[in-house]
């Protein structure tokens, strides 16, 4: 069902901060929307050439180059990066000191998502990556304005990235357009979707926000399960409680 504004109902808004989780997917082509399962936390495998520094911690982003593997680090306030290892994994390049969120290889060149927010600073920036021989380079292509927590890759290799404020694509020419943006904020995003009309899913704590193309821009729908009508907190989390 349609979710009341923040401005309508904050009591629910402030209550879906501590709600349960929803993912979207497209499994097979077409958009699934499932509760968030959590499962026990188990860092992405790297090759066993690469030997990590104690300034390499959290989640791990990993991509394959030419000669060697971009390896992107994201601890949240406790630091991140990005390093470049060659083929024997000796004598990493360190290629910036931000919060690396996601790491992608389009039509258009290797590009890196990077960004933190946490208390008053949410900032975000995407990075093309490039490799000539065993030179290697990062390259500021925009300014996200926000930190980038979820994203995916379009058909046609252009980006598209939810922070906790807005939601934009990234072109082929690297110019950002904001699909979303207004007073609600979106409640830690998990994931990003784009089914094969154009409509845009965005799936996070208690809400998802579907994004519909009218015109040249799109509408917002906020979206939550009907039985969210009625809610309570119960031991700090969010439950909702009307009836089927």
């Amino acid at each position: 069902m349609l979710a009341p504004s923040s401005k309508e109902n904050p009591d629910l808004w402030q209550c879906a901060g501590r709600g349960e989780s929803w993912v979207v997917s497209k499994p097979n082509g077409e958009i699934s929307l499932t509760k968030l399962v959590p499962q026990p936390w188990k860092p992405l495998p790297l090759p066993p050439q690469i030997t990590l520094t104690k300034e390499m911690i959290g989640k791990r982003s990993l991509l394959e180059t030419e000669r060697g593997w971009l390896v992107g680090f994201s601890a949240g306030e406790f630091g991140g990066g990005l390093w470049w290892f060659g083929r024997d994994g000796r004598n990493p390049t360190k290629l910036s000191d931000v919060n690396v969120h996601a790491i992608y290889r389009t039509q258009d060149g290797t590009f890196v998502l990077m960004g933190l927010a946490h208390l008053s600073m949410d900032d975000g920036e995407i990075d093309r990556f490039t490799e000539i021989g065993d030179k290697v380079s990062l390259d500021r292509v925009a300014d996200l304005g926000g930190s980038p927590d979820e994203s995916m890759v379009e058909a046609d290799g252009e980006i598209l990235v939810a922070s906790w404020h807005h939601v934009v694509r990234i072109d082929h020419g690297g110019n950002v357009h904001e699909l979303y943006k207004s007073g609600e904020e979106l409640v830690y995003p998990t994931s990003v979707e784009e089914d094969k009309n154009g409509n845009v899913f965005v799936a996070m704590r208690f809400f998802v926000l579907l994004l519909v193309p009218e015109d040249n821009s799109y509408h917002p729908y906020w979206l939550m399960p009907k039985r969210c009508e009625a809610f309570k907190m119960v031991k700090y989390v969010c439950n909702c409680t009307a009836k089927k």
